[in-house]
């Protein structure tokens, strides 16, 4: 992750300002920023050319700000896409997804399944492996992703 919080909320708020969604933000060991960024508005596809809109706009941005980088990579989330928030995984409800937990539980860090709801506190994935519900609040887990879905890009769709 970036060094402090506010570098954090400097691209956070920018981005959001621009009509972005800020999905990740890393810096790599060489100093390369990795941004990753969605549509504001969900449904609404997002580009190469978005990509550089932000990217240029960080390049200006951040030096003034104090944010040290060597470059900027700014990319979409992909299908692959993180789920960083609590209304992502309301959102993406019924897809499926992988998550990564902090600390291991019954021996096992990571959990792949369908989300069957979220709300404030708690995300509640129906895993394959163990079978059932698992209920995993926000501070347990360290990362989640949705898993490829071939069907959502079949028909142009993607949520």
């Amino acid at each position: 992750m970036l060094q402090s919080t506010d570098s954090q909320q400097t691209i956070d708020s920018s981005i959001t300002g621009l009509g972005y969604e800020l999905l990740e933000a890393k810096r790599d060991g060489r100093g390369v920023l990795h941004v990753v960024i969605d549509a504001a508005v969900a449904g609404e596809p997002v580009g190469s050319a978005d990509c550089d809109r932000v990217c240029k706009h960080l390049g200006y941005l951040l030096p003034a700000e104090g944010v040290d980088f060597s470059a900027i990579e700014v990319s979409t989330p992909g299908p692959e896409r993180p789920l960083t928030k609590p209304e992502h995984f309301t959102r993406f409800r019924g897809a499926r997804a992988t998550i990564r937990l902090r600390a291991a539980r019954d021996g096992r860090s990571s959990y792949t399944g369908t989300i069957a709801a979220s709300d404030g506190d708690q995300v509640v994935l129906a895993a394959e492996e163990p079978a059932g519900e698992q209920a995993f609040s926000y501070a347990e887990i360290q990362a989640a992703r949705l898993c490829f879905d071939p069907t959502r890009y079949a028909s142009g769709r993607n949520r």
